[in-house]
């Protein structure tokens, strides 16, 4: 019965009034006891005169079909109505009709003898077995069977029933997901391929960024990179298994060079937290389905769980972990499109096969065979951020990629910002060599031809590039980005000095938001470095195309090479490592020298940053002071006299002259300390005239 108990009440009143058994008054209900679980109720009524109960329920049952009590699910049952003989129990509705009396005692312990007293005299009821004639010899209990045992054994049992769930799921997801995730990779390549043919191809758009800006044909950017782009063709062109990484600065043509090669599409990842991540690689893989959207319900499960049993139960993974299984499903299905890909060509190779004796047309098939085989080998690029935001995913993509060309799968191409990307690579292919490939800035007049070829003539543009600007686009450098921004400057009607202009305060402000931390002694808790380090850093590289690395290391940065690592990311620098191991900086992009030449002319702000200096060197200078003069006076104690009454010999403590040993040590302590004053006294004048420059007001132009 689904009904709530004031509906039961309401209907059980109006059978009472129905009921039609002749009375001189109609019943009166005293108590209703709705039991909705078990699907009943207990009704106390009162008559004023003496009823017969066999009557009242024939009554009762003729009526009791019109009150609609019977759910709509119980099809052959129907509502019945029982006199109650004796107290109601309510509890014997939770248990079910057995042969057996189970007998609870709650209390003392019962002895044998007062059990052997209790059952001993048999009922008529009983079994014969239990009479007179067969006597009990043993009394056995057993447990008393409950509605709900299975459901509650599992709920009371989570450290058995969660893990054993969590690896029911994975086993089904395992062998009935990943084959269909296969079926959609292998499709997802095809369909694709076909897709962009039809529909961008068709329309003769280019695959990289809009406009002029990735159309490299016959510029003399491109043929500068011709190099690159003959190394990287040659070595595709060859049997699965080799590995590039094409390395430059940012926009220095990179995309370029591989697009110039390639017909794939990328896909670019742009994502701000890790589940983006992995859902962007499952739709560039083409790896469906993904269930994504329960990443956060497993994550909540696993947390309950592990507040409940003190330990995960593995319903949730880790980022890595999903990256690996949706690049071993994809590995998979690559190799078999792989094996497919080769039975196809021997069979449609064997069904070609020239007649015996035509040795050249035999030759000849052989070399389309194989040219076949090359061009079908899928080649896979990735392209690495230079601030390593997705390193999970960039160790995953490495160990990946290796195991594509150890395995003769698909040809790997990696494109990135940052030198130090060869590390964590090497690591990964330690099997096989890593093939580099080096991009530079294009040289001045290279640029400037770049530059008047996007600048083709038209009408309506005020101004064109000449000549005589080619020392203004110098300024830029040839960052194919830079130069790109320089054309839609120039192209939205600026001139070329007022766009360079722009451009250089642009770079300006670049570097003094990205480089310099306004904070707390200069320095904040997500930038390793503080300002004085940077400042240093820019005024050397304004007067020298590239400082060695060591020297700035160890003075400025205290040997601490991440730092340096960090501004690389930032592109302020770039680190190059030349054949003979010695490791150079350099400005990370052409227009940030002018920029930084910029930020040393302005005086405000050059004095604050020197001053900031000036005050580091000498706190270091002095702290170094103090070093060398504790050293001085421990040495002193060894020799408490130094000059003896009447002589100029210095004296030992035991009375012989002073060791050669320590009067080197000493004369060393002493030069250190001239040095030292040297540098204490070149930053106080630093100080004096920054805070002088400071103290002024600034002329406004």
């Amino acid at each position: 019965m689904s009904a709530s108990p004031q509906e039961l009440e309401r209907r059980l009143r109006a059978l009472a009034d129905l009921a039609g058994y002749p009375s001189p008054a109609p019943l009166e209900i005293v108590q209703l006891q709705p039991r909705v679980k078990e699907g009943g109720a207990f009704v106390r009524f009162a008559s004023p005169a003496p009823l017969n109960p066999a009557l009242l329920r024939t009554h009762l049952l003729d009526k009791i079909g019109h009150l609609n009590l019977k759910p709509f699910w119980l099809l052959n049952t129907r509502p019945d109505v029982h006199v109650v003989q004796g107290k109601p129990w309510l509890e014997d509705m939770n248990m079910f009709p057995n042969r057996k009396v189970q007998v609870e005692f709650d209390g003392p312990i019962p002895t044998q003898e007062d059990l052997w007293t209790l059952f001993r005299p048999p009922p008529s009821r009983l079994h014969p077995r239990l009479s007179d004639s067969s006597p009990v010899d043993a009394l056995p209990f057993s447990p008393r069977v409950h509605a709900k045992t299975a459901r509650n054994w599992l709920g009371s049992h989570p450290k058995i029933v969660l893990p054993i769930l969590a690896l029911l799921l994975g086993g089904i997801s395992y062998t009935f997901f990943d084959p269909v995730r296969q079926f959609f990779i292998k499709s997802h390549i095809p369909v694709f391929s076909w897709l962009q043919k039809e529909t961008v191809g068709r329309l003769g758009f280019g695959r990289g960024l809009s406009g002029g800006a990735t159309d490299l044909a016959g510029s003399a950017v491109e043929k500068e990179r011709g190099d690159a782009v003959r190394e990287l063709s040659a070595g595709l062109s060859g049997t699965p298994g080799t590995f590039f990484i094409l390395l430059g600065p940012k926009g220095s043509g990179k995309t370029q060079v591989v697009q110039s090669v390639l017909s794939e599409r990328n896909l670019v990842q742009d994502a701000t937290n890790d589940n983006i991540v992995t859902s962007n690689l499952a739709k560039s893989l083409g790896y469906f389905p993904q269930f994504s959207l329960f990443a956060s319900v497993n994550n909540a499960i696993d947390m309950a769980a592990a507040g409940l049993v003190g330990q995960k139960v593995g319903f949730s993974s880790s980022p890595e972990d999903q990256i690996h299984q949706i690049l071993d499903t994809a590995e998979k299905a690559l190799r078999d499109l792989a094996k497919q890909a080769s039975i196809n060509r021997q069979y449609r190779h064997a069904s070609q096969q020239p007649e015996a004796g035509n040795s050249q047309s035999e030759k000849e098939s052989i070399v389309d065979m194989l040219q076949q085989v090359i061009q079908s080998v899928p080649v896979i690029r990735f392209s690495a951020n230079a601030s390593a935001k997705h390193q999970v995913l960039w160790e995953c993509l490495a160990s990946w990629a290796s195991r594509l060309t150890e395995n003769g799968t698909a040809h790997v191409v990696f494109t990135s910002e940052n030198s130090g990307a060869l590390k964590p690579l090497a690591q990964a292919f330690s099997a096989r060599p890593v093939k580099s490939i080096v991009l530079t800035d294009a040289t001045a007049d290279s640029a400037l031809q770049y530059v008047s070829k996007r600048l083709s003539p038209d009408s309506s543009r005020k101004s064109t590039v000449l000549a005589k600007d080619s020392s203004l686009i110098e300024i830029v450098g040839g960052r194919l980005t830079d130069l790109d921004l320089l054309v839609q400057k120039i192209e939205s009607g600026l001139d070329v000095e007022r766009a360079v202009e722009e451009i250089v305060r642009q770079s300006m402000e670049e570097i003094k938001r990205k480089c310099f931390v306004h904070g707390e002694h200069g320095q904040t808790k997500h930038l390793p470095w503080a300002n004085h380090q940077v400042w240093d850093l820019i005024k050397r590289l304004s007067s020298h195309d590239a400082v060695p690395l060591h020297p700035i290391l160890s003075e400025t940065f205290e040997d601490d090479l991440s730092v340096l690592s960090a501004l690389e990311s930032t592109d302020l620098i770039t680190l190059s490592t030349h054949e003979n191991g010695e490791t150079m900086i350099r400005v990370g992009k052409p227009v940030y020298r002018t920029a930084i030449q910029r930020l040393l002319s302005q005086e405000h702000f050059a004095a604050t940053h020197n001053l900031g200096w000036a005050k580091q060197r000498m706190e270091r200078a002095e702290a170094a002071i103090e070093s060398k003069l504790h050293e001085l006076v421990e040495l002193g104690k060894l020799f408490p006299t130094i000059y003896t009454v009447g002589s100029d010999r210095q004296s030992w403590l035991f009375g012989s002259t002073l060791p050669r040993q320590i009067q080197w040590k000493v004369r060393r302590i002493l030069e250190e300390l001239s040095r030292l004053e040297v540098l204490v006294d070149s930053a106080g004048l630093d100080v004096q005239r920054a805070k002088s420059v400071l103290s002024r007001p600034s002329q406004k132009k």
